[in-house]
């Protein structure tokens, strides 16, 4: 709506500049109609060619800074633009207009006729640079020209799922989808990050456009023009032509390489990213597309991976956060709930390897969180996830390493305590008969440490701003007046 309005008075205020200039020019002409010459046409065709030399010159030197500044592919959506055709063949046709004005003699019979032509046409000329101008600057804004190359790539996309489509219209969307990553790239060489994300998000309405797409995955143009990311193996591009997944596989393929070569300091693009992920997941869930609700897994698994590779806590925390809330969607899902879980757990396993011990308790506790999230839809569905995906994990964990083992059971009280709270009791009697009876002590050694962190916030701030290990305000009543029942009970 705020786009309309801007255009209608883009276009009103044009209206009113050309609609003065003709009065100013009418008014002029009137009084010095008698006075007009052959060297007035001469003047005004100089004025004239002096102003179309200016505006090229602006217009030659805004493509070659905005193709220097981001890419040079933008020089071709620049030359391609109608507006900026439009008013460059209108200046050019205006000038030969005014030329051959000003080689009609005084004497000829038409020679009023073709000087008002000629005065007006420069009047209408002069007039139109300034905006012509205004218009070829604002190429230099990203947000004017990344929605343009969006909007051309969905247009193709539309034409390739119509069935009304040529090879060069499939080559040309993806040639769009290039030059936006492109873009995204030289952003993240510049630390751009406002440019980074306005990038990524044209990249992800772009899929988001193709998921929503009423077509055939059978359709034509997936079978005929099949493209891949360069460096993909044969087998993967084999599998890719047969389930006919290839474009999602595309773009989710730029994303990656891009999230990849993020240095830390780009931190809070992850996020961005991950939460638009979390809506294309939702999609495709919805549409029960298995093998991309697979891809989106990947990406996270991907992106987790390298967070813990590098030992960036808070990137990890960040993906851990957005992880969980994928599981969470796929909770009617129990195939691929199966995979994300397993996944999930392995990550943490992979923490302990690399003794990022942090990033397994960061694992534990979202997990922890899956399970309540569960129970406040169903106690049997949580009870089942918990014994089916966690239980040999859990127990497994349990008789290991000494700091796994304390970081495993935190996660179990925490997740007792918050049911409890929830009055899940069925839950809260499953965690009870399989962990916690019998284990006093640890128990209350366990709530001790969790019953620190009286405070919402967490210890820095970050993009969780909440601490993970902290309880809700009633479970921390409750887990609070258990602790001093036992600890008086002990005194006495």
């Amino acid at each position: 709506m705020l786009k309309l309005q801007y255009r209608h008075k883009y276009i009103a205020t044009i209206i009113l500049g050309y609609a003065l200039t003709l009065a100013m020019g009418e008014i002029f002409y009137v009084f010095a109609a008698n006075s007009l010459s052959i060297e007035g046409l001469a003047a005004a065709t100089r004025i004239t060619i002096g102003f179309f030399t200016g505006s090229i010159t602006a217009v030659a030197l805004i493509i070659t800074l905005t193709a220097n500044l981001y890419t040079p592919h933008l020089v071709e959506l620049f030359v391609k633009d109608r507006i900026i055709l439009t008013g460059t063949s209108f200046i050019v046709i205006s000038n030969f207009v005014i030329l051959l004005c000003s080689f009609v003699s005084v004497d000829s019979q038409y020679y009023d006729e073709f000087s008002q032509i000629g005065f007006w046409v420069s009047c209408l000329t002069i007039a139109g640079i300034i905006p012509y101008l205004h218009y070829a600057s604002q190429f230099l804004r990203p947000r004017f020209f990344l929605p343009k190359l969006e909007r051309r790539a969905t247009g193709l996309f539309k034409s390739l799922i119509s069935d009304n489509y040529t090879d060069r219209d499939c080559k040309e969307a993806f040639h769009n989808i290039d030059i936006i990553a492109n873009i995204c790239s030289t952003a993240s060489k510049r630390h751009d990050k406002e440019l980074m994300i306005l990038s990524l998000k044209s990249l992800h309405n772009i899929f988001e456009f193709i998921l929503n797409s009423e077509e055939d995955h059978k359709a034509e143009w997936r079978v005929d023009t099949p493209m891949f990311i360069p460096g993909l193996s044969q087998e993967g591009e084999f599998y890719l032509e047969r389930t006919k997944a290839w474009p999602e596989a595309y773009l989710l393929g730029k994303m990656l390489r891009i999230l990849n070569s993020l240095e830390e300091s780009k931190n809070d693009v992850i996020p961005f990213v991950c939460d638009n992920l979390l809506t294309s997941l939702d999609i495709v869930t919805g549409k029960k597309q298995d093998h991309l609700i697979e891809f989106h897994l990947l990406i996270f698994n991907s992106i987790i991976r390298k967070a813990i590779d590098r030992r960036n806590i808070e990137r990890l925390q960040s993906i851990s956060y957005y992880y969980r809330l994928g599981i969470e969607l796929l909770s009617t899902n129990p195939k691929y709930l199966k995979f994300a879980t397993e996944n999930f757990l392995h990550y943490g396993e992979v923490c302990i390897k690399k003794d990022l011990f942090v990033g397994k308790e960061t694992i534990l506790f979202d997990l922890s969180r899956i399970v309540l999230y569960m129970a406040y839809e169903s106690e049997d569905m949580a009870i089942q996830y918990y014994d089916k995906y966690l239980l040999s994990q859990m127990e497994k964990g349990l008789k290991g390493d000494k700091k796994v083992e304390t970081i495993i059971f935190r996660s179990i009280i925490k997740t007792y305590w918050e049911a409890k709270a929830k009055q899940c009791d069925s839950l809260c009697f499953y965690l009870e008969e399989l962990f916690i009876k019998g284990k006093e002590f640890e128990h209350l050694q366990t709530l001790e440490y969790l019953l620190r962190y009286d405070r919402d916030l967490h210890w820095e701030f970050n993009d969780r701003l909440l601490s993970f290990v902290r309880f809700s305000p009633t479970a921390y009543q409750l887990a609070q007046d258990f602790y001093k029942a036992k600890n008086t009970v002990k005194a006495s």
